[in-house]
């Protein structure tokens, strides 16, 4: 089929198609390139938080979640102290199955940083996930109250209040 007897609404699918199809693999070799930079620098400097940091979430943003909290876990035992870590970790210990495991680590990084909206956000979805209600209400609640424009954590007040 040529492209200028296709009807304007054929055409567009088979622009929007043709994107998708591109862009899935840009975006693949981004992501492989953006990796294998991050490899080289922890190669390079292999103590580096600030680098570790990145390619764990990066493999978090990617499901890579045991790997990410393998980069994780290598920071913690360098640097007990550096709670970003902490939350990281718990976020990818939550998607692995490892709920309480998670709570457990987002918990200290509350412990350090009491104003942060998302950290309670967080724990409360794995409270969620676990069933325990009271628990995930109280931190979206307290979300909120730090920072009334979090709309994840409205959402998920919501879903307690709908379930009630």
């Amino acid at each position: 089929m040529e492209l200028t007897s296709m009807t304007p609404t054929s055409l567009q699918r088979f622009l929007f198609v043709f994107f998708l199809l591109y862009s899935s693999n840009s975006f693949a070799e981004i992501n492989e390139q953006k990796k294998a930079q991050l490899d080289l620098a922890i190669k390079q400097q292999p103590n580096n938080t600030e680098y570790r940091m990145r390619r764990a979430q990066f493999l978090f943003d990617n499901n890579q979640h045991q790997a990410a909290v393998d980069d994780y876990n290598y920071i913690i035992k360098s640097n007990k102290n550096f709670y970003p870590a902490y939350f990281g970790r718990g976020m990818a210990l939550g998607r692995l199955g490892e709920i309480q495991a998670g709570i457990d680590d987002i918990s200290v990084f509350i412990q350090h940083n009491p104003t942060s909206s998302l950290a309670y956000t967080k724990r409360g979805v794995r409270y969620l996930w676990l069933g325990e209600m009271d628990n995930a209400q109280k931190d979206f609640l307290k979300a909120i109250a730090i920072n009334p424009k979090n709309a994840e954590a409205h959402d998920d007040i919501g879903v307690i209040y709908a379930q009630k």
